[in-house]
């Protein structure tokens, strides 16, 4: 007869099994209590989210050739100014200029302040001649150190001149001698103009005074022609940028064509978020365009807003994605959206807007409670 033989299975009683999970539970916090930092200095961060590249900008552009002209004056025409059409851009000298004339022209000016202040108004006190007469001679005074560069400073100048000639005019009575200074003057400024041109808009645009020859290769009609060899060959061709001439930006709207290694994510007619070069705000930008060839793939995006601010710009990095700047501290630091900080050694819940969070990072938006390099707590 086979007897069956029992097995008893050792059991551990309940109470045993509960005190050993509550070890386990005291352990695991004493230690996270004794390893884990307990502050954290707060610090600056970017965070990119996103597609980093290569762009290459088009615009609607008329380049105006200033190369037959020796010297150019711009008339107080600054880079991204919009300007109407007639609006006059420069004084351009033709090659050749005498510049004996030039200065014969400002030593007769001077003549003229001389005499003026030595035999006409030397009896008078009078306060407006004071005032050009001061602003003259500073300007007599920059040319006298120059060796070159007179035209810039002879607008200014002249003007000066004018409106002082215009006021003893109306105010004093001229001998025969002054009469015929003031003729010589005529005269000179004359024969300087038969060798000056003003060069005037013929168009309402942004002014720009990067120049590269591609003004007159791409614009709103061809772009979204383009393939990816013509891209790919302007993006890393050296783009002449010292032409002697200036554009005018006719339309506000503007072109960044984008390489990419894989188009797959990205729909026509979508809108997306699209950094140029350095800056900090993004261009809502709509993609018009998928480039996807055997050669390589780009993304043709249209921006309607804010041309005038890249108008130096020709090939540029560009990133598509989402960009948070702000204060970073290690994750586990903010809660419920609430840092916690010392205001007067007494810790502090501080309400934060998180841009970014990762699992080792979060990153929140400037607040005045909370400034760089201080201390946050976890508890």
């Amino acid at each position: 007869m086979i007897t069956k033989k029992r097995f008893r299975r050792n059991m551990f009683p309940p109470q045993l099994i509960l005190f050993s999970v509550l070890m386990v539970v005291v352990i695991t916090v004493i230690c996270l209590a004794i390893f884990l930092p307990k502050s954290d200095k707060v610090q600056y961060e970017v965070i990119y989210d996103g597609i980093k590249s290569q762009g290459f900008i088009v615009r609607d552009e008329v380049y105006t050739d200033l190369n037959n002209y020796e010297k150019i004056y711009f008339n107080n025409i600054v880079e991204g100014q919009h300007i109407t059409e007639g609006t006059q851009i420069a004084s351009a000298y033709k090659k050749g200029y005498i510049k004996n004339t030039l200065d014969k022209l400002y030593e007769t000016e001077r003549n003229i302040v001389t005499y003026l202040n030595q035999n006409i108004i030397t009896s008078f006190d009078d306060k407006i001649i004071q005032q050009y007469d001061f602003k003259i001679d500073v300007i007599i005074g920059k040319m006298s150190q120059m060796d070159n560069g007179f035209i810039e400073l002879n607008a200014e100048l002249c003007s000066l001149m004018s409106q002082r000639v215009e006021y003893i005019r109306a105010n004093y009575t001229p001998d025969q001698y002054l009469e015929n200074l003031y003729n010589d003057e005529k005269n000179l400024i004359a024969s300087i103009d038969a060798w000056r041109d003003y060069i005037v808009a013929n168009k309402n645009g942004f002014v720009g005074f990067y120049c590269d020859g591609v003004e007159q290769l791409f614009n709103s009609e061809n772009i979204l022609n383009i393939n990816y060899s013509d891209f790919n060959s302007n993006i890393k061709k050296k783009h002449d940028n010292n032409l002697n001439g200036f554009k005018l930006v006719t339309d506000g709207k503007w072109y960044v064509v984008v390489e990419i290694d894989n188009p797959k994510d990205f729909v026509v007619g979508n809108f997306y978020q699209v950094y140029v070069s350095n800056e900090s705000e993004y261009e809502y930008g709509c993609l018009e365009k998928i480039i996807d060839e055997k050669k390589g793939s780009a993304l043709v995006f249209s921006f309607n807003d804010n041309v005038e601010k890249y108008l130096d710009l020709r090939v540029t990095d560009v990133f598509i994605g989402t960009r948070s700047e702000g204060y970073s501290v290690k994750n586990g630091f903010v809660k419920n959206s609430t840092a916690i900080i010392k205001v007067d050694k007494q810790k502090t819940q501080v309400p934060v807007e998180i841009l970014y969070e990762d699992k080792n990072k979060t990153v929140f938006k400037y607040t005045e409670q909370i400034s760089l390099g201080q201390k946050v707590y976890n508890k």
